[in-house]
């Protein structure tokens, strides 16, 4: 197995993961109305005075809904037809990690009293039970991803010994966690050091000076804890794969190129552009 063409799949999905959470915010509250002025990795800033209650609502899920709609595009794609190769390593990795970014979102936002799915909350008047059912709801997810996460790992990394299925699945999951968590963490600094910093605090009401490099900081612990502890169960998916034998070959993954140069520019995307922010009016 490549490492670097693992490594590059691992950027260009949660490269999505990231992008099409927050491009589906910002693209949700364009069409109803609202004024969106900066995409960023850690958020969309905005004037949302436009947006009416189910117009909130709409905005607020719309980024678990692309994750959402990623996982279920991925999960026709993983089932190898022949010997498991790239394109069922890419496929796992987008389910994964947009999986763990929708279940992450529920059970994070309640715990820190922001977020996507705080926003939901919010808008009602029973917000504790609300809170503590969206935390609960979240587990659940949680069992549902973590399932479908060591399931579907065992056909990617297709037959032979046992040894050498858990060792290559360890060194998939671990390469993957490493790549994108540090991709993610970047782009959050990024955020924090030279885009608008209300993309991370809007919720408090608190704005840092930008730049700054304690909004670099934040940044990167935001991203860190929002992306990197959330995504972090997929390493323990191949101690589950034994368990699980396929028959056939196994995995084969060889320096693909084409993955190669694909990962850079999703890097580039994801650190350079939307980092820093991409902005969409004037302030």
């Amino acid at each position: 197995m490549d490492i670097p063409t693992v490594a590059a799949a691992a950027v260009v999905a949660w490269s999505v993961a990231i992008a099409g959470h927050q491009a589906g915010h910002a693209l949700i509250a364009t069409a109803l109305g609202a004024s969106v002025d900066t995409v960023t990795a850690l958020g969309v800033t905005g004037r949302w005075g436009a947006l009416r209650t189910p117009g909130t609502l709409m905005t607020s899920v719309a980024g678990t809904s692309v994750n959402m709609l990623v996982m279920a595009g991925a999960w026709g794609r993983m089932r190898p037809t022949g010997s498991p190769g790239l394109r069922e390593v890419v496929a796992w990795l987008l389910f994964a990690a947009s999986g763990w970014t929708v279940a992450g979102h529920l059970v994070l936002s309640p715990v820190i009293g922001a977020g996507d799915w705080m926003t939901v909350v919010d808008l009602f008047a029973n917000r504790g039970p609300l809170r503590a059912s969206t935390f609960v709801t979240g587990l659940f997810v949680c069992g549902v991803i973590w399932k479908g996460t060591h399931e579907t790992l065992a056909p990617v990394t297709g037959g032979g010994p046992e040894g050498s299925r858990v060792t290559c699945a360890r060194r998939l999951t671990r390469t993957a966690w490493v790549s994108g968590t540090v991709s993610a963490a970047l782009a959050g600094a990024a955020t924090g050091i030279w885009g608008p910093s209300d993309a991370m605090l809007t919720h408090t009401g608190q704005l840092l000076p930008d730049p700054t490099l304690l909004g670099g900081v934040v940044g990167l612990c935001a991203a860190f804890i929002g992306f990197g502890l959330m995504t972090a169960p997929t390493m323990l998916a191949p101690v589950m794969v034994k368990e699980r034998p396929v028959p056939g070959p196994p995995l084969e993954v060889t320096r693909s190129v084409p993955m190669l140069i694909t990962g850079v520019f999703f890097a580039v995307l994801l650190i350079g552009a939307l980092g820093p922010g991409v902005t969409l009016a004037p302030h």
